[in-house]
Parts: structure tokens; sequence; C-alpha cells
């Protein structure tokens, strides 16, 4: 694609501030070797494959069709005239601004916007302001320099949104993000990027939707203390291993397996906003994740057992105390230092 036009903004944070600070920039014309960068930037980040986003839209949507702020501003930097384009940019910096707490240092954001024939693909990059030291040798002389102004564009706190399409309603309304700080804690204060800014939701594709399921299961078993609670999700992962259904909800699922103090936990275990995002369930997934039951006996012993025999040759009695019984041919044994 060809580099159409590039916006760029120092953005300080907003939200908690009690005075107003503009962004401060506007329109950068880019020389042949800082395009040449940003398309090593945009390649090595594999911006194009990283985790899909979907705006947030309201059920109540106008005759015209549904709408959305932060959409209809990345249409306006992509497809309007000189003038719509900049100040749509403005406002997107503006709005990052006011979604930024003191957590967040400085940024600068900018938005490069590509042309294909019909084609426009933005990109917004946010690059966290950092003090490096500019190094040099005069003779046998070091000699260091902060630099004040400079912006780091290998931080791990970077961060990074690409929309595509043609200008149609039905475009634009699925993104590709960078944000560490929300795919290693799902909701986390620090999202400022997908939830704040940008009004976004992580899609649920069939990978990551069976994922999150499996993991919701998973650290609520380990999680609660009351038995009968256990026993519950213990028997819905059964059920999923059993299921032919091709498609789930975490609330679908919730609803059909699970109540009371079961059911409250595995979906606390998730945002409330994926409660209801439905995802092709993809079993291969689900049972690579949450496929074995492991119990601790009293002399240190551990007893890994597939779901599907817990109930056949392994049998859990209940009483006084839980005892496990085990009946089997051995097929293979070995020795070890530690469990595996």
């Amino acid at each position: 694609m060809d580099l159409l036009r590039i916006y760029a903004y120092e953005v300080a944070p907003q939200r908690l501030s009690q005075t107003a600070t503009p962004p401060r920039g506007g329109v950068f014309t880019a020389d042949e070797s800082f395009t040449a960068s940003l398309d090593q930037l945009l390649a090595g980040s594999k911006l194009q494959s990283q985790s899909a986003v979907d705006f947030r839209v309201s059920d109540s949507h106008s005759p015209d069709g549904p709408s959305h702020e932060v959409r209809n501003l990345i249409l306006d930097v992509s497809f309007g005239q000189a003038a719509k384009a900049k100040a749509a940019a403005f406002k997107l910096a503006l709005r990052l601004g006011r979604s930024m707490d003191d957590r967040s240092p400085f940024t600068l954001l900018m938005l490069t916007a590509y042309q294909k024939a019909a084609t426009r693909r933005l990109v917004l990059w946010a690059f966290p302001r950092d003090e490096p030291f500019h190094f040099s040798v005069s003779g046998d002389q070091a000699r260091l320099k902060i630099l004040k102004d400079a912006f780091s564009r290998s931080s791990f706190f970077r961060k990074a949104a690409l929309f595509e399409g043609v200008h149609s309603k039905n475009t634009f309304w699925t993104g590709r993000v960078i944000d560490k700080h929300a795919q290693k804690a799902f909701g986390s204060a620090a999202d400022y990027w997908v939830t704040k800014f940008l009004d976004c939701r992580f899609s649920l594709t069939e990978e990551a939707g069976t994922r999150l399921l499996a993991k919701c299961l998973r650290s609520a078993y380990d999680s609660v203390s009351d038995q009968a609670a256990r026993d519950q999700i213990s028997n819905a992962i059964v059920a999923a291993h059993a299921s032919r259904r091709t498609q789930w909800s975490l609330k679908s699922f919730a609803n059909e397996y699970l109540d009371g103090e079961a059911k409250q936990m595995v979906l606390a275990k998730a945002p409330q906003e994926t409660h209801g995002t439905v995802f092709p369930f993809r079993k291969e997934s689900f049972e690579h994740e949450v496929n074995f039951r492991v119990f601790r006996l009293e002399d240190n012993v551990l007893v890994s057992a597939p779901f599907s025999a817990v109930g056949q040759s392994v049998r859990i009695e209940e009483g006084r105390q839980r005892t496990l019984r085990c009946e089997g041919t051995i097929v293979e044994e070995k020795v070890r230092a530690r469990h595996v």
C-alpha cells in the first residue's frame, strides 16, 4: 500500500488532570527513510495477525445502521479531505489523552493512513516517552546526553491498532491491536488503549474463545472450596468433552451446566463484556487445556486421570472422607525424580 498521510501528536494524560493540556502536533511529512522505517516496524510487529477487536455497538441501532464515534473518526482520517482528516486526527489525540491517567507517560500518537485503489488502511501507533542516552566519543572522551523529547518504538508499553477496508457501512468494524497490558491481564485497569480509547472489546475467535472457556473452568475449579460446586464444574467439563455443540458463549455454557456458586465463580473469571460473545467451539483446543483431573492423596500420591476415566476405572467414594479407588491393567511404568 502507498502512504497517504501521517499525523503525529504528543499526548499528555488527561483523565485525572485538573489542567487541560491539548495535544501538540499535526501533519507530518515523511521522507523515504522514515517511510521505510515505518514499513519495517509494521512488518516486524506482525500487527495484521495480532489480537482482533470489535467496536462496541449498542443494541439500539438507528435506521441508517449502527454508528460508532471512534470508527467515524478513523473513516474521516482514512477517506476524508485534508481539513476533515486533520480535524479527526486531532479529535482522536484528544480522546487518547482523556483515556489516559497518571500511570501512563506522555505518549507520541502517530496515525498513518495508506491507500491502494479503493482500500484504505489506518495504523495508529502509541509510543511512550523515554529518556535514552545519546552516546558519542571525542578522542578518548565519552560523552552522554539525555534526550528529553524521545519516544520508544520498541518499548513493552507501545500500543498499536490497525483498521482496513473500503468505504462501506460494513467495514472498519473490526481491527487488530497490540496491547501487552490488556493481553497479559484481561480487563486490567491499565487497559486504556482498547477499552477507553478505541471503545473496543476483544473478539473471541474459535481458538481464543475455547481457551477462555477452558481457563475459566480450570481456574474456578481450583479456586472454589465447596465440593458440590467443584463437582458441578467437573461435570460441566465432562459435558463439554462429550458435547456436539459447535458454538458457545460463556453465558450460555454456564446457564446450561452450572448454577449457584459454581456458575458465579466461572463467570467471574472473565470480563463481563465477554460473557455473551458467541464463539465456535474447538474441542481439540479444549481437551488440550482441560483433559486431566489430578488428585493428591494423604500420603502424597498423585493420581492423574482423564475426565472420561473418572467414574469408570477411577472411582470416588463419598463419606466422612472422600476416597479414591483406581483399578486397571498396567501397560507402562517409569521412575522419575518428581511428579510429572
